[in-house]
């Protein structure tokens, strides 16, 4: 003797259940997934931005430094 599912009944409440338990499986595996895309995703961005204002900081203090040594040497001409 087989189960309802087995035996074609598609309609009946085990493959019902069935069908429930397999569809929740899958949106646990997928937002398990897309959560840790999400995380890495996340971390890469956050990445990329302390490194251009790292890049930012370090140009504006060249640019900085740049302007102190023109303006000093302009001084010593005069």
């Amino acid at each position: 003797m087989a189960c309802a599912t087995c035996y074609g009944q598609s309609d009946s409440p085990l493959a019902s259940g069935m069908n429930w338990g397999i569809l929740t499986m899958i949106i646990v595996v997928y937002s398990v997934l897309f959560s840790i895309i999400g995380f890495f995703i996340f971390v890469a961005r956050k990445a990329a931005a302390v490194a251009a204002a790292e890049t930012e900081a370090a140009n504006a203090e060249a640019q900085s430094a740049e302007k102190f040594h023109n303006d000093e040497i302009c001084s010593k001409n005069f």
